[in-house]
């Protein structure tokens, strides 16, 4: 069941007046890069907060500042009491009501989602195939509804 979330409360404003105070106290600044990443790597911060997607994030930021400390993931606490990782990356949906179609669409995403767009060979493999199969098979659909007109 959905639960209204209040910030207006003692607690929040106590959160709020303690990250302040490390504000102050030069503890805690606003990074200018894009990502906390680069400045977890050159040790300008104690940690960085992300999710499952940062790991290879914060091991390449690592590898390219030279830095081999020691780090690891800790999870969130939750309000049901058990650590939780957060979870997210990009989503993609392809329906599966004409597989032909559905594979076109995977081979079109697969290197965005499978991070390989850097290997153009591969890339362009993909994405040209998956046009040609999703082409094809739209050919195919209006083929089969243009002789078997009970199949519209």
């Amino acid at each position: 069941m959905y639960k209204r979330q209040q910030f207006n409360t003692p607690q929040v404003s106590q959160a709020f007046r303690f990250l302040r105070g490390l504000y102050d106290d030069g503890c805690a600044w606003l990074s200018d890069e894009q990502t906390p990443e680069s400045d977890f790597a050159a040790r300008r911060a104690l940690f960085a907060s992300g999710s499952l997607d940062s790991i290879p994030d914060v091991a390449g930021a690592m590898d390219l500042a030279a830095n081999s400390d020691p780090w690891s993931v800790l999870p969130f606490p939750s309000p049901q009491g058990q650590p939780a990782i957060d979870v997210y990356g990009p989503d993609y949906v392809v329906l599966a009501r004409q597989p032909a179609k559905a594979l076109g669409a995977w081979l079109v995403i697969a290197p965005f989602a499978l991070g390989y767009t850097a290997l153009v060979a591969a890339f362009w493999n993909d994405i040209i195939a998956g046009i040609v199969v999703v082409v094809l098979a739209g050919w195919a659909a209006l083929a089969m509804v243009h002789y078997h007109p009970a199949t519209q």
